[in-house]
């Protein structure tokens, strides 16, 4: 069987067949693009109208995209570590405010500010580090920034 040509002298078969290939290309690309939108999250889960400081030791620090994370061992009342997980910004984000994949090491004792889940559950949004020499690293603007000084062990409001 002979196949069908256009005026062109162009397979019309093949100019179908590459139809279909652009139209399921854009398609994938829809759907991953689709995909990686719906995988960014909302802060609505974190009480973003309150702030509440932990102080404990570095468990764990991921250094990842989208959002990095820090594993915090915070004492509770009874003097029992407890893990908090702690979100903080993207890589770049965090970078631009001096925090490198170096800054939280496993043994390290920081306090963080946090924006806690609304939940309960231990674990926030983060604000501020603030590190054992004093030193500060601030995330929440300007004009936010806590004093380094005169946090309390455990999860406590600033």
């Amino acid at each position: 069987m002979l196949s069908r040509t256009a005026q062109n002298g162009m397979d019309v078969g093949g100019i179908e067949m590459m139809k279909r290939a652009v139209i399921a290309l854009s398609g994938l690309c829809t759907a991953v693009w689709a995909g990686a939108a719906l995988g960014h999250h909302s802060f609505a889960q974190f009480a973003m109208d309150r702030a509440t400081r932990i102080e404990g030791t570095v468990k764990d620090f991921q250094w990842t995209n989208p959002h990095c994370w820090i594993e915090l061992e915070v004492p509770n009342k009874e003097g029992i570590a407890e893990t908090w997980s702690v979100e903080g910004g993207a890589v770049g984000t965090l970078s631009r405010f001096g925090v490198t994949r170096k800054s939280l090491q496993p043994g390290d004792h920081v306090t963080l500010l946090i924006h806690p889940l609304r939940n309960g559950d231990r674990g926030g949004a983060l604000q501020s580090i603030i590190f054992a020499d004093g030193r500060q690293i601030d995330m929440a603007g300007a004009g936010q920034q806590q004093s380094g000084g005169g946090a309390s062990a455990g999860a406590t409001p600033p």
